[in-house]
Parts: structure tokens; sequence; C-alpha cells
């Protein structure tokens, strides 16, 4: 289920009200790269055209062959298939990794207050096996988040 509004979440009585919901075409088995929400503090910038939009922007989810970003105005122009260039920022074990890579517009998601853009690209081997090992930490980062919760 894609839900691009969230109107109000009943801690209380556990329950969430949504609006704005369809059903996704694909299925996350239906992938082939996992896709994890990316840490608060993970940053990126978005050049299209030559103009860098870094302030607005922030990253939703990553895999190693994409990022979903969100962004608080979609530039002029921008459309699925669009070229743009991407610079990722990922802290890895306490160190910082700029990755920088051509990117093209997959899927563009319109939300209240902002855009979704899901951009693909192809990283070279090192920034491939950057994004890998920043999953691997993430997932652990996760499971350790649900555990505090007793979820599993």
């Amino acid at each position: 289920v894609v839900c691009k509004s969230v109107k109000n979440i009943d801690f209380d009585n556990q329950s969430i009200t949504i609006d704005d919901m369809s059903f996704a075409l694909r299925t996350s088995a239906d992938r082939a790269f996992i896709r994890l929400e990316a840490a608060a503090e993970q940053t990126c910038k978005l050049f299209y055209k030559g103009i860098a939009f870094s302030g607005d922007v922030s990253i939703v989810d990553i895999s190693e062959v994409s990022v979903k970003i969100s962004i608080s105005a979609l530039p002029p122009g921008m459309k699925i298939d669009t070229e743009v260039k991407i610079s990722l920022y990922l802290n890895i074990d306490s160190k910082n990794i700029s990755i920088l890579t051509d990117a093209r517009v997959y899927r563009v998601d319109e939300n209240i207050n902002s855009y979704y853009l899901v951009l693909l690209f192809e990283l070279d081997k090192k920034s491939r096996d950057n994004v890998k090992t920043y999953l691997v930490a993430r997932q652990m980062e996760l499971i350790r988040e649900f555990k505090k919760l007793n979820i599993m």
C-alpha cells in the first residue's frame, strides 16, 4: 500500500488514520535489491541543469541501484527519464563517504508538502561496495531498534 498522507497517529489505541492511498503495482518481493530507510544524518544534493538542490533534499531510502529522495519543490521540467546527478553523503562506521553519480528519474510521487523522486543509478565498484557496507550497517541498526521495541 502506498500512502501519501498520514492524517493521525493514535499511540494509545495503536492506530493510524491515512488518506490518499493506493496499492503498489509491484511488491517488495519483486525487487532484486534490498531498499532500506536511510538514517536521519545521511544527506544528499541533487543537481539538475547545473543547479544544486541541497537544503530541501533528503534521502528517504536507498539501495545498491536506486535512491528515493524527498524534495520540497519539483524543479521545473523534471519528469520521468530526466537525467540528473546525485551526490550522496553516507556515514559508514564514523567515516563520511561521498558518492557522486549520474542518475535517471524513475518515478515522481507528489505528497502534500513535498515530492518523492526515485532515482536509478549505476555505481562503480568502490561506490557500490560503500553502499553495500552502509546497507549492512543500517540493517543492524534497524534490527537493534526493533528489538528495543520488542517487535521481534
